[in-house]
């Protein structure tokens, strides 16, 4: 501790008065000095309470904040082992650091309360041991806390990214491939409904099979088509419907939300598929259905594969997008068919 010496004193006739209220300014301007961004999440700044003890050259006070505004209350303390312990502190030294104090009495703290333990001649009181003890105070309680509260506060504006169901998606997801047209495609198993696709993904010579099975191959059977929307509805022989990705609500889709795309684009043999997230960025409307449009790369093979939502449920089909991966950046037109078109098949 620095040499220190009697240098404030207050100057009306309520010294308690004086004392908390330059105690609680000191603190303010600390605080809009260090770290202005943050002064919302610190104590002190409405009501206080305040108790005081100042006898036997002892300067002891309690200053606890409380929520809310209005009038401080300002008492004497009672404590007589708190008056005990700064007696037995100041035997040692007149000026104890707050480093002292809270090393032998650390209940005597937290960021909404404190307790100073000093020296005082007639009134008189060191400002400096003030702005010391109070610093330290500050940075070890105070200032710890504010920073955990502005950290919640910054988590709590970030959205949490999405946790997908990646292997369950990928396993209810086919490879579609058309002889008569020499095209390839993707489709899903939508549950209690059969598989969907792209219109223009599917034909009566079309086949499917899992990119992990490429040997088992199963013909497909056309229930529903609409070329205008491009969006078909077909089953399988062998492939049960009551298993598969769950059904979502496309009209609750907004700006920005959190999709995710699978599919198998260009498709080559031990190709796994692709899983991608990213956001719905806008919305075109084609055939008089209002298509979303998505900031993820869709690539010819990804048409007909699920666009996932945040909740793992299927809220729309791939449907344009670019040739290949490196004409993905010329084409805004990477668009999607919202499910609830099913509607109208």
């Amino acid at each position: 501790m620095t040499c220190l010496g009697y240098d404030w004193k207050p100057q009306s006739n309520k010294p308690p008065n004086d004392v908390a209220f330059a105690i609680i300014n000191l603190i303010n301007h600390l605080v809009k000095t260090q770290s202005p961004e943050l002064i919302t999440f610190f104590p002190f700044q409405g009501r206080f309470h305040f108790e005081y003890f100042f006898g036997d050259d002892n300067a002891i006070f309690k200053l606890i904040s409380l929520d809310g505004t209005g009038i401080p209350s300002i008492g004497v303390i009672k404590e007589n082992h708190i008056i005990s312990n700064a007696r037995s502190l100041r035997s040692q030294t007149a000026f104890p650091s707050f480093s002292d104090v809270n090393r032998h009495f650390p209940q005597y703290f937290s960021p909404e309360e404190f307790t100073y333990i000093g020296s005082q001649k007639d009134m008189t009181f060191s400002w400096q041991h003030f702005e010391e003890y109070i610093t330290d105070y500050l940075n070890a309680y105070v200032l710890p806390h504010v920073m955990e509260l502005n950290r919640r506060r910054v988590l709590g504006v970030i959205p949490t990214a999405p946790q997908y169901e990646t292997q369950k998606i990928l396993n209810s997801i086919y490879v579609i491939e058309t002889p008569s047209t020499a095209s390839q495609g993707s489709c899903f198993m939508l549950k209690n409904f059969g598989l969907v696709s792209c219109a223009h993904c599917i034909a009566d010579d079309s086949f499917i099979y899992k990119a992990s099975d490429i040997g088992t191959r199963f013909s497909v059977e056309i229930s529903k088509k609409n070329d205008t929307i491009d969006i078909a509805l077909f089953s399988a022989k062998g492939l049960d419907s009551s298993s598969g990705l769950e059904i979502g609500d496309s009209d609750t889709i907004q700006l920005n939300d959190h999709i995710a795309v699978a599919g198998f684009p260009n498709h080559n043999y031990g190709d796994t598929g692709i899983f991608s997230p990213g956001l719905i960025i806008g919305f075109r409307t084609v055939s008089s259905i209002r298509r979303f449009l998505t900031n993820i790369p869709l690539i010819a093979g990804n048409s007909g594969g699920p666009i996932i939502s945040s909740k793992n449920k299927v809220i729309g089909v791939a449907v344009t997008g670019a040739d290949k991966m490196e004409n993905a950046g010329i084409t805004e037109n990477h668009g999607i068919i919202p499910i609830n078109a099913l509607r109208v098949l």
